[in-house]
């Protein structure tokens, strides 16, 4: 049974979109104004103080933060999520692809539950809401101002579920809000470092912080698979595509990922992801096969980024002989 719909402003049309959403595939949904995004600023600030070589990162975020700025008729956020751990994870892919890009909905356009999900923005068009969906940043956040859950120590967002959730966002012109209460999840033990001490690379020094540029998830992504300065490619152990291992060591995160549905169309993709495969296969295939499993954050014009991922992958293996 779900839980019974949270408190909202501009009550009937706040619950219809909740209701579209569920309908659609979604596992929860809330709605803020676009004023509970303005302390994210002060949110980014701190991690740049924290983290002063993090700054041109976090600056090219800020500049695209203002929705307002960007959506002049944007009146509301809608936040949605959805609970990959449904599903199960090939045992061989732990610990070298991260579990949220390919057991992200995007990642298969043509399974049914995405299909399912596209059912959402047919419902927005129908009520002559305007919307837009691309690229809106700072979704943690807006999912912590709408009640539905709490950003831990590893800087993820959690429901009682744990972070293994997918985030999509939705600016709509329509003035409504929809809030959530989650306040009994307990908050991360004030003793507890198991996150920051198990990061590899310590990109992840102390309580939220977050150095992007040696986070192995940045660095096999958007960084091209360059190993920074000052860390040791050892320490990228057997992650070719994302890292997992401040979610996977949380005591709020436990799981067993070989129990769940099979995600569609993972298992015919699992011969192009070995290693070696990666080095020898055409540029066809990894364009077409492997780069949608990773959601954007490898694009079609720069498949070295996985040869570089593999290459280094390989000679940690024969440094561990």
């Amino acid at each position: 049974m779900r839980e019974e719909l949270p408190k909202s402003k501009n009550q009937d049309l706040a619950h219809a979109i909740y209701q579209a959403a569920i309908e659609a595939g979604f596992d929860n949904c809330g709605i803020i104004s676009l004023d509970d995004m303005k302390p994210y600023d002060r949110w980014l600030e701190k991690r740049m103080e924290t983290v002063p070589e993090s700054r041109s990162f976090y600056e090219n975020i800020r500049m695209h933060t203002d929705i307002r700025k960007r959506f002049p008729w944007a009146k509301a956020l809608v936040i949605c999520t959805i609970w990959y751990g449904k599903y199960r994870y090939p045992e061989h892919l732990q610990d070298r692809y991260a579990k949220g890009f390919f057991l992200a909905q995007e990642s298969n356009k043509s399974a049914e539950a995405y299909k399912l999900q596209q059912t959402f923005h047919r419902w927005l068009d129908e009520h002559e809401i305007r919307w837009n969906k691309g690229a809106i940043y700072g979704l943690r956040y807006a999912a912590l101002q709408a009640g539905m859950g709490i950003i831990r120590t590893n800087n993820f967002f959690y429901d009682e579920k744990g972070s293994w959730l997918e985030l999509e966002g939705y600016v709509i012109d329509r003035e409504c809000q929809l809030y959530h209460n989650k306040n009994h999840l307990r908050p991360c033990p004030s003793n507890c470092n198991l996150c920051v001490k198990n990061c590899p690379t310590g990109s992840l020094s102390e309580p939220n912080t977050m150095n992007p540029f040696r986070c192995i998830s940045y660095c096999t992504t958007f960084g091209r698979g360059v190993v920074p300065d000052g860390v040791e490619e050892r320490t990228f152990g057997d992650w070719l595509i994302g890292c997992d291992r401040c979610q996977d060591i949380c005591p709020f995160n436990r799981h067993d990922w070989k129990k769940g549905e099979t995600f569609p169309g993972l298992e015919e993709v699992l011969p192009l992801l070995e290693p070696e495969v990666l080095l020898t296969t055409t540029d066809e295939e990894l364009i077409n096969q492997v780069i949608p499993k990773t959601v954007n954050h490898i694009q079609s014009n720069d498949i070295q980024t996985l040869r570089r991922n593999a290459e280094r992958f390989l000679r940690n293996q024969r440094n561990m002989i």
